[in-house]
């Protein structure tokens, strides 16, 4: 059934929560930029989720009409 299939783009945002009421996250930002780092988003969307994913680097997703895509500095 392969003409009946269509594959549409879906806007949307998957993202991970850390409990900052408990230290020593909670007062330490430089630790908290650090664990920001270290999680390296194209692994997560090219070896585990596997869904075509765009790794997100923003909460906005690249190719919003009006929208012009901010860079980050860990980006690189």
């Amino acid at each position: 059934m392969k003409d009946e299939f269509q594959h549409s783009p879906y806007f949307g945002t998957y993202y991970y929560v850390i409990n900052l009421t408990k230290e020593p996250l909670g007062s330490q930002q430089k630790l908290r930029e650090a664990l920001a780092l270290t999680i390296d988003r194209d692994v997560l969307t090219d070896k585990i989720t596997q869904a075509g994913e765009i790794p997100a680097y923003s909460w906005v997703p690249p190719g919003v009409p009006g929208y012009e895509q901010q860079s980050t500095d860990f980006k690189a």
